[in-house]
């Protein structure tokens, strides 16, 4: 400004003053850190020093995620902060990274979540049930597991006693109703009360999990059914009665016959065949009777059938008259 002896002047900073923008950093926090596959988590970016302009974009392995790309910030506790909540992530660890992309004041800067973010398979639970139960022998049977939570990955193996069931080792999962169900079909099971376990592999997202049938399936043995043919008294040139007795064993209510099972012969205490082994078609057949045997067989007119029953089939008894 000059004064009594020296005159005013002016001059310029050459270039001027350069005014950089300040340096920003960014830390990333979590939580929760683990989180379970569907449970929503949070990413906060804490970004300083900044006046709150300018917004973070958060990322995993690299690409934007879905709706965290242009969060702003806002004041928390004496810091500024950007958050974003997100239950997208699949199971595995994800690096994840906050870019604060910074305002006419401040640089951007970018912060990674230290350690990444684990995420682990969610738990499931597999409850089993069975149609029908109780069932007969040789009655078809349908187990059932039901997943949840799941996505319909993995497959559910069936086992009855500790092994498989014949045909029931992967069962792929299908939506039911809402549920995701497996489900097999089965008439191998002997008579008794079996545990029967469905075991669910798993997949990428959901753990393993298994399950037993409350009470078992029980098997109980299938009813029997023996027709005898009336017994045809006949003379032969000799004059001795003749007899051959037959007999049919069947399985109640299907009819089907039953093969390779011991029939016993006897007409009022006197056995006349023990064991006769049925055929292909049921049938069973006495003949060559003693004297004895063929009187037994007048005086009682008739005989009597008998299947003393096994493991898987039940007991069952049939009388025929004489026809002479």
């Amino acid at each position: 400004g000059g004064d009594a002896y020296y005159t005013a002047s002016a001059g310029s900073l050459d270039g001027g003053q350069v005014v950089n923008r300040a340096p920003t950093t960014t830390v990333v926090s979590a939580s929760p850190n683990p989180s379970t596959y569907g449970q929503a988590v949070t990413f906060t970016a804490t970004v300083s020093p900044t006046d709150g302009g300018g917004t973070v974009a958060f990322s995993a392995e690299g690409s934007t995620i879905a709706g965290c790309g242009s969060q702003a910030l806002s004041l928390v506790g004496g810091s500024y902060q950007a958050a974003c909540t997100t239950s997208s992530l699949p199971a595995g660890t994800h690096a994840i990274d906050a870019t604060y992309g910074g305002d006419a004041y401040y640089t951007a800067s970018a912060g990674s979540l230290d350690g990444g973010q684990v995420v682990n398979r969610a738990p499931t639970t597999t409850v089993v049930s069975a149609s029908p139960n109780p069932s007969t022998y040789g009655q078809a049977v349908t187990f059932t597991a039901t997943v949840s939570p799941t996505d319909g990955g993995g497959t559910v193996a069936f086992s009855a006693e500790g092994s498989t069931i014949a045909g029931c080792g992967s069962q792929a999962l299908s939506l039911v109703g809402g549920s995701y169900q497996a489900a097999c079909t089965t008439s191998s099971l002997p008579a008794g009360t079996h545990a029967i376990d469905a075991t669910y592999g798993g997949d990428a997202y959901y753990t393993a999990s298994a399950g037993s049938l409350d009470g078992g399936q029980v098997v109980q043995r299938a009813a029997t059914a023996v027709k005898a043919s009336p017994a045809l008294l006949q003379l032969r040139p000799t004059g001795v009665d003749d007899f051959t007795l037959t007999a049919v064993l069947t399985v109640q209510g299907t009819g089907a016959p039953l093969s390779g099972q011991g029939l016993n012969f006897f007409s009022g205490t006197t056995p006349l065949c023990g064991g006769v082994v049925t055929s292909s078609s049921g049938s069973a057949t006495c003949r060559n009777l003693t004297v004895v045997q063929r009187a037994a067989v007048v005086e009682n007119r008739g005989y009597t059938v008998s299947f003393p029953g096994t493991s898987n089939y039940a007991s069952s008894t049939a009388r025929a008259g004489l026809i002479s």
